[in-house]
């Protein structure tokens, strides 16, 4: 009884880590604004050293960005390191990648200043965009779903 249990330990132990990386995939996102590339790797929400992550890497460097949302339907990564290019007052830049339309959509964020209410806003204290690019990708790496 005892040695299966380890087998089955020991199979287990193996299985998640290769099923972590098998997921692994990037997109290139066209914007008129330009191309983005995001490098996505799901992760395994149950385990804690296997969160997922994803990396925009631009012309100039890498970036690591806080992953809000990854799942089947949607990528959804924020950016809160200020970046030269970034329109004025930004505080932050939001990356939303639509899984299965491959839509893109890149946001400018700011928090709302006090007694200011963002337009179109059901909620109060809501972030104002102060810029908003939409787009599509492609996978490129692996091809196949």
């Amino acid at each position: 009884m005892l040695p299966s249990l380890k087998r089955i330990a020991c199979g287990v132990a193996l299985a998640l880590p290769l099923a972590a990386c098998n997921n692994e995939f990037s997109l290139n996102c066209a914007t008129p604004k330009g191309n983005y590339l995001l490098m996505v790797k799901p992760g395994v929400p149950w385990v804690p050293l296997m969160k997922p992550s994803v990396k925009w890497v631009s012309t100039a460097n890498v970036h690591d960005l806080d992953v809000l949302r990854s799942d089947d339907y949607q990528v959804l990564g924020e950016l809160r390191t200020r970046i030269a290019d970034w329109p004025a007052e930004t505080d932050r830049q939001t990356f939303v990648v639509n899984r299965i339309t491959s839509e893109f959509r890149t946001s400018y964020l700011r928090q709302p200043k006090p007694g200011e209410e963002a337009k179109g806003s059901q909620v109060p204290g809501e972030d104002v965009a102060i810029e908003v690019v939409n787009g599509s990708c492609a996978r490129t790496f692996p091809q196949r779903l």
